[in-house]
């Protein structure tokens, strides 16, 4: 049986906006159309989480720039689309090394409303890192500052977790972070690509997987509400289960006000095996 597909928009070109989670993470080339949206990511010292371990989860940021791209170009005139969900699944280990990373993807469906876009990321040896999708909704407004624009990269930072300033519990159950303006979007809310990166963070330390042999093999992220600027983020885990084989993680990434701003489903698996 096939599968309707609508995509009216395919010579609409990608717009890419680079802010502070883009510009840190290397994230650079993004552009192409509805229908081949490409770019880049280099790798290095800055995908590593607070224990030396390359952290997935800023895939997250590398998807949200591609994928969510493409379906941003699907926007009606007059207005901007706002990330609602995004998924990935992991395959190969993420590189630390400095190579680059490639990300494509292509709009699968889009109407006045909403558009949905899928891709995957690579290796230069086109090993697959990450496939995923990505579900975006047209909201009114064309949010574009030149402050976020000229956001830096932080080069005094050891690693994701120093650059985010995420802080962790001492029991492992909760992170919290400052939203401060280099971790956000063009809209000034905290960026869908860095609460992705924190919900796997956050996970992986409340079911303590390096120590188990596991790692993360799925995440979903839905983004209920906006995260602004200058407010605080509190993570809460809720472990569904852990075993020798297998975990689940529910991650609530929550605004002070209580309201939940990003709810993440975070399955654990075997590590993958290295390239031999």
């Amino acid at each position: 049986m096939s599968v309707g597909v609508t995509a009216t928009q395919e010579s609409a070109s990608v717009p890419y906006i680079a802010c502070g989670p883009e510009r840190f993470l290397h994230v650079e080339e993004i552009g192409g159309t509805t229908a081949a949206v490409t770019g880049t990511m280099r790798t290095g010292p800055w995908v590593r989480d607070d224990r030396g371990t390359p952290c997935v989860g800023t895939l997250g940021v590398f998807a949200d720039a591609a994928w969510a791209g493409a379906a941003t170009a699907c926007r009606p005139s007059g207005l901007w689309s706002v990330s609602t969900e995004l998924s990935m699944s992991f395959g190969a280990p993420l590189p630390d090394d400095g190579s680059l990373l490639f990300a494509a993807g292509s709009v699968t469906y889009q109407d006045g409303h909403s558009a949905i876009a899928i891709g995957a990321v690579r290796t230069a040896d086109g090993r697959c890192l990450a496939v995923g999708t990505t579900r975006a909704r047209f909201v009114p407004g064309n949010p574009i500052f030149p402050s976020h624009a000229d956001a830096a990269r932080d080069p005094v930072a050891s690693g994701v977790v120093d650059w985010l300033g995420l802080e962790f519990a001492p029991d492992g159950q909760t992170a919290g972070l400052l939203a401060r303006e280099h971790v956000t979007n063009p809209a000034a809310n905290v960026h869908g690509g860095v609460l992705f990166c924190v919900s796997e963070l956050a996970a992986t330390r409340a079911v303590d997987a390096e120590g188990r042999g596991l790692a993360v093999s799925s995440m979903t992220v839905l983004y209920l509400r906006r995260a602004p600027v200058g407010e605080g983020v509190s993570c809460e885990t809720e472990i569904v289960h852990r075993g020798r084989t297998a975990a689940g993680v529910l991650v609530r990434c929550r605004r002070p006000d209580g309201n939940v701003a990003a709810l993440a489903t975070v399955n654990f698996g075997p590590v993958a095996a290295s390239k031999g």
